[in-house]
């Protein structure tokens, strides 16, 4: 069954490798007020999960990596918001790790699309490489040339008023 032609909801996981109240959570305003009906989009919380270890890879999973490990199970497709930090954030490279172990699977054949932003004009653009070069540990993901779709985003957010939170000096 084709999720995507079946008129079914979709269920987009969003990782999002920031602390609250910085411009790419408030980015994930944008895929929701864009979304078209039948679309929800679900936000993986990753702060609270713990450095990938082998040995805590068990049946005995901590509950924030389960959570998080069944958030990607249920979704059809993932939305990674990416900063630069460089490359992606350490708290998105952890999410990978832990979704991305043999014989787990759970974004195994999954589109996944990399979004980014940032004050400077081309700052969140870097992102999108970095965002695509994480690709290779994922086995079988379809990741599309996303030039085109940065493109169309970026004309759509030059349309599209949203309004931005000033994020408090604690947030950063």
């Amino acid at each position: 069954m084709n999720v995507f032609s079946n008129g079914a909801d979709i269920k987009v996981l969003a990782l999002v490798g920031n602390r609250t109240g910085t411009v790419h959570r408030q980015l994930l305003k944008l895929p929701v007020q864009m979304a078209a009906n039948g679309i929800k989009l679900m936000v993986g919380e990753l702060g609270c999960i713990p450095i990938y270890r082998e040995d805590i890879d068990s049946a005995e999973l901590p509950d924030s990596v389960a959570a998080l490990r069944a958030a990607a199970a249920e979704a059809h497709a993932v939305l990674i918001v990416s900063s630069v930090y460089g490359t992606r954030s350490a708290a998105l490279r952890n999410a990978i790790d832990w979704l991305t172990q043999p014989g787990t699977g759970e974004l195994q054949d999954k589109p996944v699309a990399v979004v980014g932003g940032a004050v400077g004009g081309f700052v969140g653009v870097w992102s999108h490489p970095t965002g695509r070069n994480a690709s290779h540990v994922i086995e079988k993901i379809a990741v599309a040339d996303l030039g085109e779709l940065v493109c169309r985003l970026a004309a759509e957010v030059s349309r599209v008023p949203i309004v931005f939170e000033a994020a408090d000096s604690a947030a950063g």
